[in-house]
């Protein structure tokens, strides 16, 4: 009789306990369901609106390189001792012409081989092997100036001490950070009074920002820049006069999208 009463017992427990879990399951589904349904639909009530911003500002640095190239014989360490010699000579310039060391850094470093070949006379078409008959070493460096009024002077300069090539000078601002927001403060004004005229164009009344997106920063520079300032091999030599150059001014345009609920 007590394993019948038992059993009875047992039975009672496990529906009890399966009917509750029934009733928990449909619980959380219809608050799911509340859940869901309580939640803002913006894929068919919003629209979006762009605009773009600008701002100019002039640089108030410049950059560029210089190498400084040996060519020579088989024996690539007395190369190396005179492109030392002659790149350490250009960089003690800037440093003693307000060029601050942090400002320079060398960018490459290479020793190369110079090859010769032969001429193949013979019928089997049989070559020699290359024959080294000499190195090339190039030591490149980049130049941050910050007082544009020196660049010219530098330029030559830096010829005039052992460079033999020099390029890619460019002006750009330091820290553009702050153009940057003046430009996309510009963008999100333009933005909102179009949305404001779209709501009201539309007939319906402009509801709240939903989400605010905006592109890479374009820059357009408006810069006289030295394409390439070579001068040969070996010393300037005769010290070249300083070219004149311009950093010009810079554009910024940044484009900013919108995205508003209809009301």
């Amino acid at each position: 009789m007590e394993v019948y009463n038992r059993n009875i017992m047992s039975e009672k427990i496990k529906n009890y306990l399966g009917m509750s879990l029934i009733v928990t399951s449909l619980a959380f589904a219809f608050a799911s369901v509340g859940y869901v349904y309580n939640q803002p639909d913006y894929s068919e009530r919003t629209f979006s609106v762009t605009g773009e911003g600008e701002a100019v500002v002039v640089p108030d640095i410049g950059t560029f390189t210089f190498s400084v190239l040996t060519e020579g014989g088989i024996n690539p360490t007395s190369l190396q001792t005179q492109n030392n010699e002659q790149s350490n000579a250009v960089i003690e310039y800037l440093k003693s012409n307000g060029v601050d060391e942090k400002d320079i850094q060398s960018q490459d470093y290479s020793v190369s081989p110079r090859y010769q070949y032969s001429r193949c006379f013979d019928e089997d078409g049989i070559c020699s092997p290359p024959e080294i008959v000499g190195y090339s070493i190039q030591h490149t460096v980049s130049v941050k100036v910050r007082n544009l009024e020196n660049v010219g002077a530098l330029l030559s300069g830096v010829v005039e001490n052992g460079a033999n090539n020099v390029s890619g000078l460019n002006f750009s601002a330091d820290d553009p950070t702050q153009i940057e927001n003046e430009a996309r403060a510009s963008a999100i004004s333009q933005a909102k009074e179009k949305a404001k005229s779209i709501a009201k164009a539309g007939g319906f009344r402009l509801g709240k920002l939903i989400s605010i997106s905006e592109n890479e920063p374009y820059y357009d520079y408006y810069a006289d820049s030295v394409e390439g300032y070579n001068l040969g091999y070996g010393k300037g030599g005769d010290g070249p006069m300083a070219p004149s150059v311009e950093p010009g001014s810079e554009k910024i345009a940044i484009s900013i999208m919108l995205i508003y609920e209809i009301r």
